[in-house]
């Protein structure tokens, strides 16, 4: 596949730790590359942080991590609610014939709780929200749960599917979008993270949080990225981390935030903030 090759704009240049980082690049993994005129944060949000390591992102509650696809399986949304039915825009990702991921953002009009299949079938699915509508024909709240899954052998029943691990992306009833702390990035995408954010929700008590980032490479296994923030109600509840030099992410990698508490079932939310640099041709 053709690349699109972008100039790298002279005002980020001066910035000497995105030099270093495209510098790094090109010495640890022999790519050449311009930064994207893009910037990604990502957000998220658990309720269910517990002595076991849990992704920051909405899931159902079994739930701990989200189960991830080698194939293009998540095919299909659908919401707890039989007033669920605008259109929603979702991102993701799907892979190719060479196995590399493709980023794809679609929109899908929801049919309540019989399920809406996606134009594009993906193996990951990053973000979900509410389309934008017209002045004349606004959109409308979500009501439900909105579930997009992979529905290979999976039973819906009254718009919920039954098996859990089959959810990849979720938006919580009451919530417009997804809250997902964790994403993919395609095969010609580097993310260089330049902050962290987390926090301890309102409402928990007498907690310590532990929080990391991990990155998966494709064909690898899930490693730190050694942020290591140590949260306590008592003390100190949200924590900021500046990066310097920069965390770099390798294309084809999934990326997520990962939190260990003191009680079972505490609230905490996240996000960091990064931007793209894509291969040159």
């Amino acid at each position: 596949m053709a690349v699109t090759t972008e100039q790298t704009p002279s005002e980020f240049i001066s910035d000497p730790w995105v030099s270093l980082a495209i510098k790094e690049i090109q010495e640890q993994y022999g790519d050449a590359v311009a930064v994207k005129s893009k910037t990604l944060r990502k957000f998220g949000r658990t309720a269910n942080a517990s002595s076991g390591t849990v992704t920051v992102m909405t899931l159902p509650s079994s739930e701990s991590h989200e189960t991830f696809l080698t194939s293009n399986k998540i095919d299909y949304l659908v919401s707890s609610s039989t007033g669920d039915a605008g259109t929603l825009s979702v991102e993701g990702h799907y892979y190719d014939a060479d196995n590399n991921l493709i980023f794809a953002t679609q929109n899908i009009t929801l049919n309540g709780q019989t399920p809406a299949a996606l134009t594009t079938s993906l193996s990951r699915c990053s973000r979900i929200y509410v389309a934008n509508g017209t002045f004349q024909s606004p959109a409308s709240n979500l009501v439900g749960n909105i579930y997009a899954y992979a529905s290979t052998s999976v039973t819906v029943t009254a718009g919920v599917p039954q098996t859990a691990s089959a959810v990849k992306c979720m938006v919580a009833a009451g919530q417009n979008q997804s809250e997902k702390c964790a994403t993919s990035f395609s095969y010609q995408d580097y993310c260089i993270i330049t902050k962290v954010y987390a926090a301890i929700s309102k409402g928990n008590t007498s907690v310590n949080v532990d929080i990391d980032m991990e990155y998966r490479a494709q064909g690898g296994v899930w490693r730190p990225l050694g942020f290591e923030m140590s949260l306590r109600t008592a003390a100190q509840s949200t924590y900021t981390q500046e990066l310097a030099p920069y965390a770099i992410v390798p294309p084809n990698s999934d990326l997520r935030m990962v939190a260990t508490a003191s009680a079972d079932n505490t609230t905490v939310s996240g996000h960091w903030q990064s931007f793209l640099a894509i291969k040159q041709s």
